[in-house]
């Protein structure tokens, strides 16, 4: 049998080529050069573009229009720069070339966009260690983690080392000096686990790790949504306007309350124009000019309502109901939203008569995006207002001081103080910066989705004002804050104050993830507040899926807010949405490592 190298032919060839390798050239691993068998040249006879393909999470790469200056020559050998969009994930690909001057057998080279990642593989043996000279050291039980084997390990030793020492009294000083530093040994221990548990995503088991771990590469953990929904007032008749913060119940699942509070969350001042004569039980029947047009069709974009005098506003949300035709059936529902102001005054609500019955009615104009989904029986319907948009959560309000001395009953909480893990240099002296954090004394803290705000990411209901009245600002990590910047973030953990040290000073611990801290900068990264300031601290608690209260939930309004506010009665008239429970540890640290394909 003949020997077939074909290779070897190729690169001799003068009239076919191949491709030999690919090379990833930058360390974005978008930038690929194909390196070919000869200088055969095959752009002319080129049939489609490259094609790259056979990944797991992401099985094919886009490639981009090869220019006529990709193509090149590299020592005597055809090479070609493509451009891809994304990087690939840590699968083998296959990069596939079709021309008539390429050979068939290759025309496609398998190949990773990781190739230049760098590896904790090490190809050279490990040397062999050389013995060491027996002496009379203590045999070292590495087994040991806990109090009762560090004592017994300490036992071992002083047997062997002072053989005299026979006392083994629990009162007797050596033993009392023993059990010490077991008790030292177990305590250390438990932290060396601790540290090693949380410096690894897979074992972490606080979520500030595993939200840190997931920060690497740039992976947002979700956290807890604050559901909202549409509440429907009766109010009475010298009631111009609903406040922001206006707090009404729903009851939970579970029994518990779940308090809604009108407005977009906390930064939301607006007042909310509403009018008696807008009241479900005003009853504005709607209005039609003849038998033939008693039924409104599917996407009309306006309608009649009986009289003249609504004060309907531009822009206004309004609730079109009609009764079903099912006895006990719930009725038909729709938000829409009248005209805004705009070229033709009053195209909103025009008022007019009808000459030939004698009566008034009043034409609404609707949003074209909120023209009528069902059609509707005019005789049934009814068009009611009195509509304002709430967020779940309720306003708690907490005063902070920096300084070390423990407030005393009534006073403001004192912020708590921890050294930062890296030191900054001040001349000669190496000081570490100290941090001022505080938890809030509720939880857990709530959080705006992006479809309430209109922001990229969900946002805290967290807002702190120091003593001057100015805001600090939240960020998402302090590492974007400038050294001078009035900044603060928010960490998921708990921390509880075991007591009062010497100099007055209060000593704190963490204590797990039921809780939100307030974290200040370190004077680097964001502004570290001196001991001469106070701050005043309003966050919203909320309660997550919970939030999701049904249909005609949220009905409990506490008496004298409902004196204070001229407010009769609340509902609301379709299911709250959007709220969510954080994310789950498990699931983080499934989703995170896929966030980024990048070594």
């Amino acid at each position: 049998m003949n020997s077939r190298d074909r290779r070897a032919q190729l690169l001799n060839s003068t009239k076919f080529n191949g491709i030999d390798f690919v090379e990833i050239v930058d360390k974005t691993q978008t930038w690929l050069r194909v390196h070919f068998l000869n200088a055969v040249d095959i752009k002319a006879t080129m049939v489609g573009a490259p094609t790259i393909t056979g990944g797991e999470t992401i099985p094919t790469i886009a490639v981009k229009p090869i220019a006529a200056g990709d193509w090149g020559d590299d020592d005597g050998h055809l090479v070609l720069d493509l451009y891809v969009v994304a990087p690939g994930d840590f699968s083998i690909y296959t990069l596939a070339l079709s021309s008539q001057t390429l050979d068939v057998a290759f025309s496609s080279v398998p190949f990773s966009f990781k190739a230049g990642c760098p590896s904790d593989v090490d190809c050279v043996a490990a040397p062999v260690p050389a013995e060491v000279a027996a002496n009379d050291a203590p045999q070292i039980d590495y087994l040991a983690k806990d109090f009762l084997s560090f004592r017994q390990a300490l036992l071992d030793f002083s047997s062997q080392r002072y053989p005299n020492w026979q006392e083994r009294s629990e009162a007797d000083f050596g033993m009392m000096f023993l059990e010490a530093i077991s008790a030292v040994g177990d305590e250390l221990s438990y932290l060396q686990d601790r540290v090693a548990g949380e410096a690894s995503l897979v074992t972490a088991t606080q979520r500030r790790s595993v939200i840190r771990h997931a920060r690497l590469v740039d992976y947002a953990a979700a956290p807890t949504l604050s559901a909202s929904a549409i509440l429907q007032f009766e109010v009475a008749k010298t009631t111009a306007f609903v406040g922001p913060r206006v707090a009404v119940t729903a009851q939970g699942p579970d029994g518990a309350p779940v308090v809604f509070e009108t407005g977009r969350g906390l930064a939301d001042g607006t007042n909310t124009a509403v009018n008696a004569a807008w009241n479900r039980a005003s009853g504005i029947r709607t209005y039609w000019l003849d038998d033939s047009a008693q039924i409104l069709p599917v996407g009309a974009v306006a309608m009649l309502v009986n009289g003249h005098g609504h004060a309907f506003q531009p822009g206004q949300p309004l609730l079109i109901e009609t009764a079903a035709a099912e006895e006990l059936a719930p009725p038909i529902v729709q938000l829409v939203y009248l005209l805004p102001a705009g070229d033709r005054s009053g195209a909103w609500a025009q008022e007019l008569h009808d000459d030939i019955f004698g009566a008034d009615y009043t034409r609404i104009a609707l949003q074209a995006k909120d023209a009528i989904t069902v059609a509707r029986d005019l005789s049934k319907t009814s068009v009611i207002g009195n509509l304002v948009f709430a967020t779940q959560g309720k306003t708690v309000l907490e005063h902070l001081v920096v300084g070390k001395a423990p407030p005393a009953q009534g006073t403001p909480v004192a912020a708590m103080e921890r050294a930062g893990s890296s030191p900054a240099t001040a001349g000669q002296t190496a000081i570490r910066p100290v941090i001022k954090l505080h938890t809030l004394g509720e939880a857990p803290a709530t959080w705006l989705p992006q479809s309430v705000t209109g922001q990229s990411s969900p946002q805290p209901e967290v807002q702190v004002q120091d003593q001057t009245g100015e805001a600090w600002i939240w960020v998402d990590t302090l590492l974007d804050a400038a050294t001078d910047a009035k900044a603060f973030t928010l960490d998921a953990a708990a921390y509880r104050p075991l007591g009062v040290n010497s100099d007055n000073s209060m000593t704190y611990d963490f204590d797990g993830d039921a809780g939100d801290t307030i974290r200040f900068g370190d004077g680097n990264f964001g502004l570290n507040p001196d001991s001469s300031m106070s701050f005043k601290i309003r966050y919203r608690i909320g309660a997550g899926f919970a939030g999701n209260v049904a249909t005609g939930s949220i009905t409990q309004i506490d008496p004298e807010i409902m004196t204070k506010n001229g407010l009769v009665s609340a509902t609301n008239p379709f299911p709250a949405s959007g709220g969510a429970d954080a994310q789950s540890l498990l699931s983080i640290k499934r989703l995170a490592p896929q966030a980024s394909g990048r070594c």
